[in-house]
């Protein structure tokens, strides 16, 4: 059959398939905010649980059919005016969508003109919406949330239908922005429903879906859009895009000779030169984030990085260089030329007021993980940290901090029991679990002793036993027998927790439990036999400080005259 004849009969047949928005169900309307191919594709996933590969007309872009006649030199003029008309147009649109103050205003504003409304102005809106919604408040009628939510709806499906025809700077702005929707979204439907916006469900069904079905949907489907025209990005789109996928956690699942995240590596590689700093940063984070091994890409981050100038580099702040020693560490990727680079830049900096305690945390981490001690760096933020009283220090960036430095055996005594004096002033109840035992870890591997402190954190522990992990349970309770904090009620209080989880202990947590109820002398017969199945199934697993203290453990079975035994 004949391309325009094939063409109008797919044309007769998606008019015939239209159907009056007014008509549907909300959850309809929702979904037909996704372009036909992608409503079938969300039906036949309904109809059958079974993961079916992604139907082929997601992967190729719809295209519009072209004369073979040359222009005259008369249209050719007026294409040319058109398209500067068509520039100044969207330039105007998009600084009037900018400067919106209410995501209301940004929805009523594109609506009204959503019929010549272009890529450009659509790809702005999102770009607005993603830092309205934070500013959002609940303080409309149903009838005033029902209207703006059909007209969002409305923008949605002009945006879907055309998704695949944008250009890749507006696609990448696009996908950042729906990024950065779904990451407030989710972080919302989390917590207290009563801290949910008006905007919140709905745009959780445009953008997310049940099972997250349709962000999976709409990021492969953007994935596929920019494999194929991946060339024609810049450096800043390739940034954003992959940087989108990683803030929602999602490698995307596309069908092709290749992986997306190979592509667009390959590409980076070829723009390299035209990477600053923070689009070098987000680029090895989005990677380091996905758990996409790539060292030829981080080895060449790594050199681009060393020929820029970070003082000539605005982008170049504290931010991207923690994100930057993350990354590099995560992946196994440490550079030791890397590193010293730019330990050296923050060492030659007057001031370290810039950084927050995170990312003071994460460098300090960074050189414990690539094991690269850097005495001058490790000095400087200790006196700073003590100098600002650990200003603004959360429970995680204490317990990170305190770790790295005793990890790494550098002079910490004032600097732990500085840390301990400001810890004290803060609620430890609110610190996380695995914060209250690596602090007391830390605290105990260093063997310096705060009262004061471990009473605090006992406590809390106590309270929260049943949020610990046995790793978590096991650093705590070692910790505290190190110290001879063998505080009878501690130790009977982790008994039935450490009894539920004992088959989830590794061998050295084995050990390091079983010696630690046994300095403390807490003698419970139902939890010495647990110990004993789990020492038996973890028998050629233990080191040799575990068996020593496995040796300690049945000395004092001994003692007890306990019929519990380690086999001979």
């Amino acid at each position: 059959m004949p391309i325009v004849r094939r063409a109008l009969k797919l044309r007769t047949i998606s008019n015939a398939l239209v159907i009056s928005r007014d008509s549907l169900r909300p959850t309809q309307r929702l979904e037909a905010g996704l372009s036909l191919a992608q409503r079938s594709y969300l039906q036949h996933s309904c109809l059958d649980s079974i993961n079916r590969p992604m139907i082929a007309s997601l992967a190729h872009t719809p295209t519009r059919l072209q004369s073979g006649g040359a222009f005259s030199i008369a249209k050719r003029r007026r294409s040319r005016l058109d398209g500067s008309s068509k520039r100044l147009a969207d330039h105007q649109t998009f600084g009037q969508v900018k400067d919106c103050k209410t995501l209301e205003e940004a929805i009523e504003f594109v609506h009204e003109q959503l019929g010549t409304s272009t890529n450009r102005n659509l790809s702005a809106f999102w770009s607005a919406a993603s830092h309205l919604l934070r500013k959002s408040e609940d303080s409309r009628t149903n009838e005033e949330t029902h209207l703006m939510t059909e007209k969002l709806t409305e923008i949605f499906t002009k945006t879907s239908d055309r998704l695949g025809r944008f250009h890749p700077r507006d696609l990448s702005t696009t996908s950042f922005a729906f990024a950065k929707i779904i990451n407030h979204v989710e972080s919302h439907v989390r917590g207290d429903e009563r801290k949910r916006g008006d905007y919140i469900p709905v745009f959780n069904s445009l953008l997310v879906g049940e099972h997250r079905a349709r962000r999976d949907l709409i990021f492969n489907f953007i994935a596929s859009a920019a494999a194929r025209s991946v060339h024609k990005f810049d450096a800043r789109g390739l940034s954003n895009t992959i940087y989108s996928f990683a803030l929602i956690g999602y490698p995307p699942n596309v069908q092709g000779s290749r992986p997306f995240l190979e592509i667009v590596a390959d590409e980076c590689l070829h723009q390299l030169n035209h990477f600053n700093m923070q689009e070098l940063s987000n680029l090895v984070w989005s990677y380091a984030k996905l758990n996409h091994s790539h060292p030829e890409l981080f080895g060449a981050v790594a050199s681009r990085i060393l020929e820029l100038n970070p003082k000539a580099d605005t982008t170049f702040n504290p931010q991207v260089i923690s994100n930057i020693l993350w990354s590099f560490t995560t992946l196994d990727e440490a550079n030791e030329d890397l590193f010293r680079y730019i330990f050296n830049h923050i060492v030659s900096t007057n001031s370290l007021q810039a950084y927050k305690p995170q990312h003071l945390a994460t460098i300090v981490r960074a050189c414990v993980r690539a094991d690269f001690y850097h005495p001058i760096l490790f000095s400087r933020i200790a006196d700073h940290v003590i100098e600002t009283n650990f200003e603004s220090f959360t429970g995680h960036a204490y317990s990170s901090l305190v770790r790295s430095y005793v990890i790494a055996g550098h002079d910490q005594s004032e600097f732990l029991h500085s840390a301990a004096d400001t810890m004290c002033e803060r609620d430890m109840k609110l610190f996380s679990v695995q914060s209250i035992a690596n602090i007391i870890w830390s605290y105990a591997t260093a063997r310096e002793w705060c009262p004061d402190l471990f009473i605090g954190l006992i406590s809390a522990a106590v309270d929260r036993r049943d949020e610990f992990q046995p790793q978590e349970m096991a650093n705590l309770l070692w910790a505290c027998a190190t110290l001879g904090q063998t505080n009878a009620d501690l130790f009977n209080a982790f008994v039935p927790v450490v009894k539920m989880k004992i088959e989830d202990f590794t061998a050295q947590g084995l050990s390091n439990a079983a010696w630690a109820f046994a300095v403390a002398d807490i003698q419970n017969d139902d939890l010495n036999n647990r110990f004993l199945e789990a020492f038996i199934k973890n028998e050629d697993r233990f080191s040799v400080e575990g068996l020593s203290q496995l040796h300690q453990w049945q000395l004092w079975q001994i003692e007890r005259v306990s019929p519990v035994q380690l086999p001979a």
